[in-house]
């Protein structure tokens, strides 16, 4: 016989008697993430999107190739933002600040 919560929580669950079930409060938290990704270089920015926008987070990224963002963004439904050379503290602070007008903040910067 389990001592504790969890342990007959986990035997109720092996037995039957109850259903795993989706925890709707965690799954809304986790789906709707507000993220902002930089392009460190490496070409890997579109999968870096579309996994952020398979997961249900709105996304907004931040590069310097100009066709190939507007390219994803446009594909993946993802804010983009230009930059010139490689995305700077001053680049990101914009787009941050931006983001918190249009979307009342971010949950991460990656």
């Amino acid at each position: 016989m389990a001592d504790n919560y969890l342990e007959r929580r986990m035997d109720d669950l092996k037995a039957g008697r109850i259903s795993a079930s989706l925890n709707r409060k965690a799954y809304k938290k986790e789906s709707s993430r507000r993220v902002l990704l930089i392009d460190r270089g490496g070409g890997d920015m579109e999968t870096r999107v579309r996994n952020a926008r398979s997961r249900g987070w709105r996304t907004a990224f931040i590069s310097s190739d100009r066709e190939e963002g507007r390219r994803i963004a446009q594909r993946y439904g993802a804010r983009f933002y230009p930059c010139d050379g490689a995305p700077g503290y001053a680049d990101i602070e914009k787009c941050r600040l931006d983001l918190t007008k249009h979307w009342g903040g971010l949950d991460e910067i990656l």
